[in-house]
C-alpha cells in the first residue's frame, strides 16, 4: 500500500536516498562518499520535513508491515523553458523486489499525481553509472533531454 510518509518512515526514506545516490555516481566517488553524503541526506531530509519545494514523499509497505519502496515527488522549474514540471526526487524499490512490476506502479503513481497538478511533464535526473534505472525510464518513455558532464580538477602543485 502506498501512503504519504510519515515522521517515522523518514529513516526509510534516508536510506533510499543514500542507495540511490551511491548507485549513481561511479566507483571512485561512491567510495569517497563519506566525505559528501551526509550533507547530501541532511539537505534531503530537511527539504522533506520543510516541504521545501512543493515535495511530498510515499512509502510503499507490503501488507506485513515491511517497506517495498519510496517515492518523493516535487515541482521544479523546467531548466529549459521555465515552465514548472513535476520532478521524481527520488524513487527506490527493495532490491529483492524489482522486476515485478512496483518501480513501474510508483512511475504510473508519480505521473497521475502530475497531472492533478496539472503539470504537463515528469523530469528526472538519473546517473549514467546506473544502467538499470536508465534502462528502466528508457522502457516508459524517458527519453534523454540534456547530459552533463563533469571534470575533476586537481589543485596545481
Amino acid at each position: 500500500m502506498l501512503t504519504r510518509a510519515q515522521e517515522e518512515d523518514m529513516e526509510y526514506i534516508i536510506s533510499c536516498t543514500r542507495h540511490s545516490v551511491e548507485q549513481s555516481v561511479n566507483g571512485i566517488e561512491r567510495g569517497l562518499s563519506d566525505l559528501w553524503m551526509d550533507t547530501i541526506l541532511n539537505i534531503a531530509n530537511s527539504s522533506i520535513l520543510e516541504g521545501r519545494m512543493c515535495d511530498e514523499t510515499f512509502v510503499l509497505k507490503m501488507e506485513d508491515g515491511r517497506y517495498a519502496g519510496s517515492l518523493w515527488l516535487g515541482i521544479s522549474a523546467d531548466q529549459f523553458t521555465c515552465e514548472e514540471t513535476g520532478y521524481i526526487l527520488g524513487i527506490f524499490v527493495e532490491p529483492e523486489l524489482r522486476r515485478k512490476g512496483i518501480g513501474s506502479a510508483l512511475l504510473r503513481y508519480a505521473e497521475s499525481w502530475c497531472r492533478e497538478k496539472g503539470l504537463l511533464s515528469l523530469t528526472l535526473n538519473v546517473g549514467w553509472h546506473n544502467d538499470s534505472a536508465r534502462s528502466f525510464y528508457e522502457a516508459h518513455g524517458y527519453v534523454v533531454r540534456s547530459e552533463v558532464r563533469k571534470k575533476e580538477l586537481h589543485p596545481a602543485l
